[in-house]
């Protein structure tokens, strides 16, 4: 059931605002509370994609996310904890290190602390050895030792 619902999540165009051409007056307030809605849906979908370990799935979302917004904080925290998920300690890094940059150049601002914090949880610990799919195996050769 819950597979069936992430699937039809993926389904939905989460990736577009509401009437993006469209300038009338009457419209910007629709707009900007879809455009909200859609970043939150879109950075929840990306955890509970990582959570049952679909994770390209959830790297796209979440950079869907940062794309709609690069300034939004927990769009990017979403990218930073989908890397760490699968294991991808520098990739999170690369990540925090262009949000940084962006912040300061575009606002004068630090990522909040809570996101720093990530990264130093990811870097005092040792990451999961990554397991190598079955199909990735190389066969042997016969005659070879």
């Amino acid at each position: 059931a819950d597979s069936d619902l992430l699937n039809d999540a993926l389904q939905v165009n989460l990736y577009d605002d509401l009437l993006p051409d469209w300038d009338d007056e009457w419209l910007a307030d629709h707009q900007s509370r879809y455009r909200q809605l859609r970043l939150t849906a879109l950075e929840a979908l990306s955890y509970q994609l990582a959570a049952v370990g679909r994770h390209g799935a959830a790297m796209q979302t979440a950079l869907a996310a940062v794309q709609a917004d690069s300034l939004r904080d927990s769009a990017y925290e979403t990218l930073i904890r989908t890397c760490l998920a699968q294991g991808n300690r520098h990739e999170a890094l690369v990540h925090y290190s262009t949000y940084r940059r962006v912040l300061r150049e575009e606002l004068g601002l630090e990522p909040p602390a809570s996101i720093g914090q990530l990264l130093s949880n990811a870097r005092s610990t040792r990451p999961a050895q990554p397991v190598r799919p079955a199909h990735s195996a190389r066969p042997k050769r016969p005659g070879r030792w």
